[in-house]
């Protein structure tokens, strides 16, 4: 009997302390989210790019951010590295949603080759897209990409039919 009513009261004793060592405070990892970081997260650019913040770049702009920041995964004008090729074979059929998923999602953090992942500011968001548009044969080099222009520019995806 004694040997069970210790058994239970280690048991016992284990789950309560378990539980209360999980209220600690954490390591100095991460931090709470004020709301505007939350907005920030939260919204998403559509095609017709209402959502759009005010900003602008061109292609020529957009190179320098490319060889900084994503030449290391995409290779030369978009094309022969180790992730998707930018160039040619574009699958967006919106500009709206190249910016969206660019300012996003990229660039991400490679450590071996000393990238930093980082969100781009909304004026390099744009250069990034005019320098991919560029590169696709869509707009010229020192076309100003802006909140007006992204939302005109035709795509070539744009009107093939879903299959």
């Amino acid at each position: 009997m004694n040997k069970t009513i210790l058994y239970l009261f280690s048991v016992f004793f284990c789950l309560v302390s378990s539980a209360a060592f999980s209220q600690t405070p954490g390591q100095g990892i991460g931090r709470v989210l004020s709301q505007e970081d939350i907005a920030e997260l939260m919204y998403t650019v559509g095609p017709e790019g209402k959502e759009l913040p005010e900003g602008q770049g061109t292609a020529r702009e957009g190179e320098q951010i490319y060889t900084q920041n994503c030449i290391f995964c995409h290779g030369p004008e978009g094309l022969n590295g180790p992730q998707n090729t930018l160039k040619g074979g574009a699958r967006f059929p919106f500009a709206t949603s190249i910016w969206d998923y660019i300012h996003r999602a990229m660039p991400r953090s490679i450590a071996n080759v000393g990238v930093q992942g980082r969100q781009l500011s909304v004026d390099e968001t744009y250069a990034l897209t005019a320098y991919l548009l560029y590169i696709n044969g869509i707009v010229d080099q020192d076309t100003v990409l802006d909140t007006d222009l992204i939302m005109k520019i035709e795509m070539p995806m744009e009107k093939k039919p879903v299959n």
